[in-house]
C-alpha cells in the first residue's frame, strides 16, 4: 500500500469521525474487524 493510499484512507476516516455519526465510522471498519483500544480498556469486536 502505497502512502498516498494510507493518507486517503486517513482522509477518509477523519472525514467521517468529524461528522460526529458513529456509524459513518463504523461502517469503514470490516463487520468482523477487532478494534484494539486506545482510550478505552474495552476491545470493540461488532459495529
Amino acid at each position: 500500500m502505497s502512502d498516498k493510499e494510507i493518507t486517503a484512507l486517513f482522509d477518509e476516516w477523519n472525514s467521517a469521525l468529524q461528522t460526529g455519526d458513529p456509524k459513518k465510522v463504523a461502517a469503514l471498519y470490516e463487520s468482523n474487524g477487532i478494534l484494539l483500544p486506545t482510550v478505552s480498556n474495552k476491545v470493540r469486536h461488532n459495529h
